[in-house]
């Protein structure tokens, strides 16, 4: 059953505006948010839990075929005060947090400490096109659930759940599974990417700024650097493309 909801003022819309702007307030609720037609589908079709759905009168056809217990036409004007974005898509939705990730079998990448929401949600969705689906979250990074982060995964955060793990937690797993563990490392005592298996490996990608803290430096392996001609560095995001291309090939 369709609802209507016209002012800013109601309950439910305070709360999506709280959840798009609040990670303590996601957290809490056990949902995030998401916005368009092409997400909601995606998250339809990869068995997310939609809890519910907020959308203009253009789309209602769309999302009357969509499996929600609450669904709620508002005008416009609501969709824009709900959305952090300039132009929203007449579409926001909430679904339901994973419970627990766990890591699967196969190659794993770890991020160290990124903080960057787009840089986050390039690299889910960059891992989950190469077929990589461990994902471990070390230190503090940004929240996933971010909305920001969840348009840049352009669908992938429904199907691909990074597990927030210690260092000291990802290496008893890596133990165990007969894994070694390369961090990045922008230096000349590192090994060449290419020369090093990182099929059946974890591989550690650093904070945009600082890069992999020392402790987890420490602890690794070995390190790895990816070969660049003149540019200072890679942007996080493009290194863990490189490396998830090494992880896959």
């Amino acid at each position: 059953m369709i609802k209507e909801i016209s002012s800013k003022d109601n309950n439910k819309i305070k709360n999506v505006v709280k959840l798009v702007a609040d990670r303590k307030h996601r957290k809490n609720q056990g949902v995030f948010v998401g916005e368009g037609i092409v997400n909601l589908k995606e998250a339809a079709s990869s068995g997310a839990v939609i809890t519910e759905i907020y959308f203009s009168a253009e789309h209602e056809s769309i999302v009357s075929g969509v499996s929600c217990p609450e669904k709620y036409l508002v005008p416009e004007k609501l969709i824009e005060h709900m959305s952090d974005v300039k132009t929203p898509q007449g579409v926001i939705f909430l679904v339901k947090q994973e419970e627990e990730a766990i890591l699967g079998e196969g190659a794993i990448l770890a991020l160290d400490n990124v903080r960057d929401s787009g840089n986050m949600g390039t690299i889910i969705r960059t891992a989950e096109g190469l077929g990589i689906k461990n994902i471990v979250l070390l230190g503090d990074c940004v929240d996933v659930y971010n909305p920001k982060t969840v348009r840049a995964t352009m669908g992938s955060i429904f199907r691909i759940k990074p597990v927030k793990m210690t260092f000291d937690a990802l290496r008893c797993h890596a133990d165990a599974k007969n894994m070694k563990i390369y961090a990045t490392a922008l230096s000349d005592k590192a090994t060449d990417i290419r020369e090093v298996d990182l099929s059946t490996a974890v591989a550690i990608i650093g904070n945009e700024a600082r890069g992999v803290c020392q402790e987890v430096l420490d602890g690794s392996d070995g390190h790895i650097i990816i070969p660049i001609k003149s540019a200072q560095s890679f942007n996080a995001s493009i290194a863990a493309a490189i490396v998830l291309w090494e992880m896959a090939r």
